[in-house]
């Protein structure tokens, strides 16, 4: 019996500290063994854990790879279907048959696989817990002004027994933990959505780079790669920090605001009437900044492909010496990427200063006519704090909710960009047989050879 027990407190002990390691991150079992080994030594590379298997950039790109290539063939199958069914009970005139070639296109553009769905549905688990994360966080974040409420009544109320005030001092300990704990657990699996797409689309941009066909490659040049390797997949660990504002940032506000009503009444309106005057504003500088990243990296293209162009010809142009007429030429690219940098970071401040004012414009329009819309209305420490508690905490939604939507723009960017690239022609190796011939170990039959795939002049003639 006593042997039971034993066993029973050992199972239970070993449970606490493993709910407690994994709620940690196991900072006490791995990362201050680290920090303390840093401290006495230099760390090596035997120092560090090795990364896990399912986060390797093979497992990952291979899994990117199956359901993308799952997707394109789905596609296919449906467009092949709709090709072969004919229309044979009217007769159209030259007219008709071009317009229903262009709506066939059209359809055609429509139905192009969507790289952001796979990578969705290859990282749904993850997405789905941050979320989850993201709204209990957001939910206790809300409760803390009502939980300040009730600790004022306390203060102001001598009739109250202790209790309670030990029961709302308990609530708001209990409160911060839980935030603390769901915010960096929803950070972390948001982050590890976000670098495991980073290293699945590399390794997929890459693979996709060896199968490109001669034509291709004069369309994707190798600066243009390396930027779509390190740039445009860049984006998504970006987005991965305050991606999730674009849907709980305005469910936020939302609850906040009809908190507020309770408190202030009709004057919560004016409040949102002002955000609905402001908020145009926002859209304005939102349109014109997402026109300049597209601006953006259409230059950084250009320049990687002149430098590109430049390392592989240096030993031409130091023979020639063409330095000078290179450096002017780089410069004037250069400087054109420099001059929409500079306009998109303009766009942006414009973009984060109308948000952080329309926070402030928000807050001081639904104070002051809550005061002259009623003589009877008075700020009590009830409604002073807890309603300065609340529009605090539609303050951090509305600042961070610009720099989550330029992310979202640049990350969807970013996939149109991607996507482009892997639908790009690649080597076809059925067109080449390999056979054991002595007489003639390379053979050419019926061969065309240009530069261009279109190209009317042959580039070899007999």
């Amino acid at each position: 019996m006593l042997r039971s027990k034993i066993v029973n407190y050992d199972s239970l002990k070993v449970l606490i500290f493993s709910i407690f390691k994994e709620t940690s991150f196991k900072i006490l079992t791995k990362g201050v063994s680290l920090i303390y080994r840093g401290y006495k030594n230099n760390i090596t590379r035997n120092d560090v854990w090795d990364l896990d298997e399912d986060n390797s950039s093979k497992v990952l790109g291979d899994e990117l790879e199956m359901e993308w290539n799952k997707l394109v063939a789905q596609v296919k199958r449906k467009r092949k279907m709709s090709s072969t069914k004919k229309d044979n009970s009217k007769i159209y005139d030259e007219f008709e048959l071009k317009k229903k070639k262009d709506l066939d296109e059209t359809k055609c553009e429509m139905k192009k696989p969507s790289l952001g769905l796979c990578i969705f549905r290859i990282h749904l688990k993850n997405i789905l817990m941050a979320s989850i994360l993201v709204l209990t966080h957001d939910l206790l974040d809300i409760s803390g002004p009502l939980i300040l409420d009730g600790l004022i009544n306390f203060i102001s109320n001598e009739k109250y027994p202790k209790i309670i005030g030990y029961f709302y001092a308990g609530l708001l300990f209990i409160r911060l933990a839980l935030l603390s704990l769901c915010l960096n657990h929803s950070f972390n699996y948001a982050f590890l959505a976000g670098v495991q797409t980073r290293s699945s689309l590399m390794n997929l941009i890459y693979k996709k780079s060896l199968r490109l066909s001669t034509e291709s490659r004069r369309k994707a040049t190798t600066g243009e790669i390396l930027n779509l390797m390190q740039v445009n997949t860049h984006i998504f660990v970006e987005l991965s920090n305050n991606g999730h504002q674009v849907w709980s940032g305005p469910i936020k506000i939302i609850v906040a605001s009809v908190i507020l009503w309770y408190y202030l009444g009709s004057a919560v309106f004016a409040g949102l009437g002002a955000m609905a005057i402001l908020a145009p504003l926002n859209s304005i500088f939102m349109i014109k900044y997402s026109k300049a990243e597209t601006e953006k990296l259409k230059h950084k293209d250009d320049k990687m492909k002149i430098l590109n162009e430049i390392l592989n010809g240096i030993k031409v142009i130091k023979f020639y010496g063409w330095e000078i007429s290179f450096e002017k030429l780089i410069n004037k690219i250069r400087q054109k990427e420099l001059n929409i940098l500079r306009k998109a970071s303009f766009l942006y401040g414009c973009f984060n200063l109308s948000f952080g004012f329309i926070s402030f414009a928000v807050t001081f329009v639904s104070l002051l006519t809550y005061i002259y819309i009623n003589e009877n209305n008075v700020l009590t420490p009830n409604v002073a704090y807890v309603s300065l508690a609340l529009f605090n905490i539609i303050r951090l939604p509305l600042f961070l909710f610009g720099s989550a939507i330029s992310n979202l723009i640049q990350t969807l960017i970013s996939l149109e960009r991607i996507r482009e690239f892997l639908f790009l022609e690649e080597i076809d190796h059925d067109q080449i047989s390999h056979q054991i011939n002595i007489e003639n170990p390379i053979e050419f039959k019926e061969a065309c050879f240009s530069w261009s795939k279109n190209s009317q002049k042959n580039a070899l003639n007999k």
